[in-house]
């Protein structure tokens, strides 16, 4: 839980802090810089927190160190499995109110793996995340695995749009992306397409995802799977 900050300069409204990296006895994170602005007031009042222009520079999480702790099961001790409520969306709310705009960070995270640590690149784009808006996330990320192999770099962009209603339900959540992977025994011009999106109306909940192959220029459907859930169901329908 030790924590080393470099200079901190905040100000009224915004925040800045430069070289953080967490103790070296598990998750090592280097932080070169971040900056946001805030509505201190609205803060204060309770009434939101909103936070906009955020800029997030050389992040690095090296994990390769990293053992999360097991907590053992007392003897004769039994967990319930929770009961799984239907609806999805429905079950999801803010606990605050929360406005997010023009989020922007980059960074690398290292992962440890059997034949030596993977490396990941992204960025990623956050805006228009609040209540009675729909945000959208935008990532790109690069993943190179530790050791040569069938794959030798997989890469990927992805989009999530997320629509939240007034009272901090969502309504609305869609994700696509693309995932390109590089290597000895890969194909060129390969490349795995998915939608998925999950809507809310007045009469239910609505789930689709759709999974694709793109081989130059034909396109093979792998997986396609819709269903309704009816207000009030506990069932689904679909195919």
């Amino acid at each position: 839980n030790n924590l080393q900050l470099g200079p901190v300069a905040p100000r009224l409204g915004s925040l800045r802090l430069e070289h953080e990296q967490a103790a070296p006895d598990g998750p090592v994170v280097t932080l070169a810089s971040l900056h946001a602005e805030n509505d201190l007031l609205d803060a204060a009042l309770g009434r939101a927190y909103s936070v906009r222009g955020v800029r997030v520079a050389g992040l690095e999480a090296d994990l390769t160190r990293y053992r999360p702790a097991v907590q053992a099961a007392s003897s004769g001790s039994t967990a319930a499995a929770p009961a799984a409520v239907p609806g999805v969306l429905g079950q999801i709310q803010m606990p605050v109110v929360l406005n997010l705009d023009d989020v922007q960070a980059a960074g690398t995270v290292i992962l440890a793996g059997s034949a030596g640590p993977a490396r990941a690149d992204f960025k990623l784009n956050l805006d228009q995340f609040g209540p009675g808006r729909e945000g959208t996330l935008r990532l790109e990320a690069t993943v190179k695995p530790g050791t040569a192999g069938p794959v030798t770099e997989l890469s990927g962009n992805f989009a999530l749009l997320l629509a939240q209603s007034a009272q901090r339900t969502f309504t609305k959540a869609e994700l696509k992306g693309r995932v390109d992977a590089t290597g000895p025994q890969v194909a060129a011009g390969r490349q795995l397409l998915f939608e998925s999106s999950l809507y809310r109306t007045g009469r239910g909940d609505d789930y689709a995802l759709q999974v694709d192959l793109l081989n130059g220029s034909e396109r093979a459907r792998l997986l396609s799977f819709r269903a309704t859930l009816p207000s009030g169901a506990k069932r689904y329908e679909g195919d």
